[in-house]
């Protein structure tokens, strides 16, 4: 027989299954005693019953009290008990909905499967459009791209193709989704805030490892101002489909304390749409002296407070780009950065057909 009752109070939700029957019909012999006792002392002797009536009262009552503490005690501890499963079972429910990502090529994987997904409303912060292109010659990389993407069932395995891939559906989501809010780095700003940090020997990102990224002749950035063009040329269309202009917007920033992936995904069994939140936790502070960590979410709130995260950081730190000078902003960027020729439009030739 259970015996941890006998020793001593128990704090509220740690009783046993033993002291929890014990207290039970503790609970109802007082209760029984509070009845009988008085009634057993009235039918013995009348009398007395009568001109001590407050003392039967107060044994009544007495009893009573202490059947319904130890009742209230017991419930009282399996409330707690209950909400302790409920927090257990929120904590399980987070951790299966909530996926750590570790290494560039996991993150990268799974923005790309994210991506693919989106429907309706976009929120892309990140340093870049052409999310993945300083890596694009990192065999580490690319080496462990090829299980994860294998295992997500992208389109293809292998890690250039993937970054190209990424690219174009980018593009596409920015002409067909009803909403689309990017923040980037300022093209001014991409060199010594990203490209440089990340080129450092010692980088954790290791692009085209060792020795960093080798942006040769520019390119990186040649063809970062490529995708600016692209987004330019993808606004036009949303306008020739007659998507609201107020729900188009990009925007740059000197840095960022992390990236973001937002959006709105389809079910596979084609049922209610849902939230997709990766979030990429580094950030011009940090690039190139942490090893990249992330996380994937799909419960609404942790969705809800990502969203409002961007929406501060456009209000607070961003220029904002009409589209129509997006254009002459990028041309202004090739200058400063002594690019002579400017990169063409791909996608405009794309979007046409």
């Amino acid at each position: 027989m259970p015996t941890d009752w006998l020793e001593g109070p128990l704090p509220m939700g740690t009783w046993s299954r033993g002291a929890k029957g014990v207290a039970r019909w503790s609970s109802r012999v007082l209760f029984a005693l509070s009845v009988l006792t008085p009634l057993t002392l009235a039918l013995t002797d009348w009398q007395w019953a009568v001109d001590n009536v407050s003392l039967l009262f107060t044994i009544f009552f007495g009893f009573v009290g202490c059947a319904g503490a130890i009742s209230t005690s017991i419930v009282l501890a399996e409330i707690q008990a209950a909400e302790r499963r409920l927090e257990a079972d929120i904590t399980n429910l987070e951790d299966a909905t909530r996926r750590n990502l570790t290494g560039f090529a996991e993150i990268f994987a799974r923005a790309l499967w994210l991506l693919d997904k989106a429907e309706q409303e976009v929120w892309y912060v990140n340093f870049v459009f052409g999310f993945g292109r300083p890596h694009i010659s990192d065999s580490a990389v690319a080496k462990e791209f090829e299980p994860i993407a294998k295992l997500l069932e992208l389109p293809t395995t292998n890690f250039a193709d993937a970054v190209r891939h990424f690219a174009s559906v980018l593009m596409d989501k920015v002409a067909k989704v009803r909403e689309f809010h990017a923040l980037v780095l300022d093209p001014r700003a991409l060199q010594p805030q990203f490209l440089t940090p990340l080129a450092e020997p010692d980088s954790h990102l290791r692009p085209n490892a060792p020795g960093g990224i080798q942006d040769r002749n520019g390119q990186v950035m040649k063809e970062e101002l490529g995708s600016w063009n692209a987004v330019g040329g993808a606004g036009l269309t949303r306008e020739r489909r007659g998507l609201d202009e107020e729900a188009f917007h990009v925007a740059v920033t000197e840095s960022l304390p992390i990236q973001v992936l937002l959006t709105r995904i389809r079910s596979d069994d084609g049922g209610e749409q849902r939230w997709g939140c990766l979030v990429f936790l580094v950030g011009t502070e940090n690039v190139g002296r942490t090893v990249p960590r992330g996380f994937y979410s799909e419960l609404d709130h942790i969705a809800e407070v990502y969203k409002e995260f961007c929406q501060g950081l456009i209000r607070s730190r961003a220029k904002h780009i009409p589209l129509q000078e997006l254009r002459t902003y990028v041309e202004g960027a090739a200058r400063a950065a002594g690019i002579g020729e400017m990169p063409p439009d791909q996608y405009r030739d794309a979007s046409a057909r």
